[in-house]
């Protein structure tokens, strides 16, 4: 899984991880937890200031994350649909 900074580089799709996860079937507590594990390996990597970067701080920011990246995931799913419909 590449840096969360890389993923959001391009906002028109949610990371190929995530398609595939959810393609899967992979439940959305475990694909939350690789996003909670990929921003705390961020934190760490670029040095921030942990006091501002709790627990807590981390699961939330992971939360938004992950919504971003769902609502990438459906609308590109309804594209499909509605393409390979017409």
């Amino acid at each position: 899984m590449a840096g969360l900074m890389k993923m959001m580089m391009d906002k028109n799709l949610a990371p190929g991880w995530f398609y595939m996860d959810k393609q899967k079937g992979l439940p959305d507590a475990e694909i939350m937890q690789k996003i909670e594990i990929e921003l705390h390996n961020e934190v760490l990597n670029r040095g921030y200031n942990l006091k501002l970067w709790t627990e807590t701080f981390v699961k939330r920011v992971a939360a938004l994350y992950f919504d971003h990246f769902n609502k990438l995931y459906e609308m590109s799913s309804a594209e499909k649909m509605a393409f390979t419909s017409a």
